[in-house]
């Protein structure tokens, strides 16, 4: 069976539980599916060679893990500390294991400052859209690195907002609660900014830095409420209310007067582009 028609498969799985995921999850589930052929297209360049061991470190609902499975035929680790998400994530690759001839995928529940995985036992370590939700980013890089072997891949994606543009600009009130979203990250140890820091975070980490790669997508269409990536924003918006009402940032009805307001604001023709940035690194002999 092509990839092509595995993928198919595999998508459709994620589109018939999309309904099954709590609602402050569910604009995670979107991104997933959303950024589908984005994320498969880095995963054509990363350096991943058959039978190679792969830990997807934060893998959430295991997309980018069976991903690289798929298409490099790699034995995949995903891990997470989110017990709902691998519940999702095993219950998929349970449905892959019964029609499709994938290699395996392992997920396993760990807190990423300490994996209990063996010492360099990995070919390649990835971590993607993790950084951004981190407290101690540095600890984290640390022990990806402890179970990465040496000579071996550290890749580390994720988003910078600065590296964001839409237009037509966004009207004040509603530009105002994306700020106090961006806050709340931040407010919580978050960090929608580390994309331009990933590769001095490998550096410092003494890993030898092997490429920094900017993968911009840019599109520009006529969008209606009900598109896909409109109902990502409004569920990733959504999914913060009761935290910017509760830490006073916004009052209940404000945050419904807006959220109402960029209801109407659609259908229009909407030009928006955005970057990942990607920072591979080496492990070093000795480390």
């Amino acid at each position: 069976m092509s990839d092509t028609a595995v993928f198919d498969v595999l998508d459709g799985l994620y589109l018939t539980v999309l309904d099954q995921v709590r609602r402050e999850d569910r604009w995670l589930l979107w991104q997933t599916i959303l950024t589908k052929e984005q994320r498969r297209n880095l995963v054509e360049a990363i350096p991943v060679s058959a039978h190679d061991r792969v830990l997807d470190a934060g893998c959430g609902f295991g997309a980018l893990s069976f991903d690289i499975a798929i298409m490099k035929n790699a034995r995949v680790v995903g891990v997470d500390i989110s017990d709902s998400s691998l519940e999702l994530a095993s219950r998929i690759n349970e449905e892959l294991a019964r029609i499709l001839p994938v290699s395996p995928v392992e997920f396993i529940s760990g807190d990423i400052y300490n994996m209990s995985l063996p010492a360099d036992s990995f070919d390649f370590v990835i971590a993607r859209f993790l950084f951004q939700h981190l407290d101690a980013p540095g600890k984290a890089l640390a022990e990806m690195i402890r179970t990465v072997k040496p000579g071996g891949y550290v890749c580390l994606i994720d988003i910078d907002d600065q590296l964001e543009i839409q237009y037509p600009d966004l009207e004040e009130d509603v530009e105002g609660l994306y700020r106090s979203f961006r806050l709340l990250q931040k407010l919580e140890n978050g960090d929608r900014m580390v994309g331009r820091k990933l590769t001095n975070y490998l550096y410092n980490a003494g890993c030898e830095i092997v490429v920094t790669i900017l993968r911009p997508e840019t599109e520009c269409r006529y969008l209606a409420y009900d598109d896909p990536a409109i109902q990502f924003e409004m569920e990733r918006l959504g999914s913060a209310r009761s935290q910017l009402i509760t830490r006073g940032m916004i009052t209940g009805d404000k945050f419904d007067e807006i959220m109402e307001k960029i209801r109407r604001s659609y259908p229009r023709m909407e030009w928006r582009t955005n970057s990942e940035v990607v920072a591979l690194g080496r492990k070093k002999t000795g480390m």
